[in-house]
Parts: structure tokens; sequence; C-alpha cells
């Protein structure tokens, strides 16, 4: 099996444009693969990230409650 790299849950969500949140629930969802290292997650950039692509609408929904929740 081939290695690849391993990068933090925030890359993970630069590269892919979403929260951070987006990346931890498709870990715990299986969606992509992560691993616990303590208290941290990190993520595997194999190919089944590289095809994982968040929800646009759960981002827009995330994004529309962040701004609600500041005024």
């Amino acid at each position: 099996m081939a290695k690849h790299e391993l990068i933090s849950t925030a890359e993970a969500a630069r590269r892919k444009a979403c929260s951070r949140n987006a990346i931890l629930a498709a870990i715990k969802r299986k969606a992509i693969d992560g691993e616990n290292l303590g208290a941290q997650y990190v993520v595997r950039a194999n190919p089944k990230f590289e095809r994982w692509q968040p929800n646009p609408k759960r981002q827009r929904a995330g994004r529309d409650n962040q701004e609600g929740s500041t005024g």
C-alpha cells in the first residue's frame, strides 16, 4: 500500500475551501480517511480525499449561521 501525505485538518479545509468542522464531520462519516493523533486529527491526503467534495449547501448554511450570530 502506498504511503500518503498526512495533513492537518486546517490544511485539508484550506485545500477543499471548506470549514475545519466539515473535515472533521467527513472523517467521522468515513467519507475521508483521518487518524486521531492524541488531541488532534490528521487527514490522509489520498485519492479518496482528492475525490471528496464538501456539500455546498451545508457550507452555505454554516456561513449563514455564523453571520447571523455576530449581529
